[in-house]
């Protein structure tokens, strides 16, 4: 459930903004103010843009999550993306997979999409990924082939991520839904 709460506490904080004037200033970036108020306030500790050596994954620098939180020896490592124009599946499929790399099981993992209604329903992410089977979309996107092969090094790399959406929930138009992910 903490994600469709942090979902609406992000889409009201949105069209807060927006009918405060600061539509134009809307970004990723920004999606942390919510984010962190949020968690604060029910009692997790914050962390933002983390290096994930601690949950022993990668070399310092090669890998970070936009928030970690932690409350009583649990974990929610988080990434968000606000999307402005039409969607770019393979920088979210490069969070889901980054969120997949701690071999723990004691944490959550989430992907937070924002944006306007149109621009979030265009996002279209598949409910499994096998990664050996990345390798096409790795060839055509350098991008993201970058990442794969980096993260097929890693010792936690999972076979399977499995990804699950939530229901989008809205606020004067401004749109969040999040993606659990979870790991094989």
């Amino acid at each position: 459930m903490r994600d469709l709460f942090l979902c609406k506490a992000t889409a009201h904080w949105l069209a807060y903004k927006k009918a405060a004037g600061f539509e134009h200033a809307l970004s990723e970036a920004l999606l942390i103010v919510p984010v962190a108020e949020c968690l604060a306030a029910n009692g997790y500790t914050l962390k933002t843009e983390t290096d994930t050596t601690k949950y022993g994954v990668g070399t310092p620098g090669l890998f970070n999550y936009d928030v970690v939180a932690e409350k009583e020896g649990e974990v929610v490592f988080l990434e968000t993306k606000y999307l402005r124009a039409k969607p770019n599946a393979n920088r979210c499929l490069t969070d889901l997979m980054k969120l997949a790399l701690p071999a723990t099981d004691n944490c959550q993992r989430l992907l937070l999409v924002a944006g306007k209604a149109k621009i979030v329903e265009l996002l279209q992410l598949e409910r499994q990924y096998h990664v050996d089977d990345l390798d096409d979309v790795a060839k055509s996107d350098r991008e993201f082939g970058r990442f794969l092969n980096k993260f097929k090094t890693e010792k936690s790399s999972p076979k399977l991520v499995l990804v699950q959406a939530s229901d989008p929930i809205e606020a004067d138009g401004e749109v969040v839904k999040a993606f659990t992910v979870s790991r094989e």
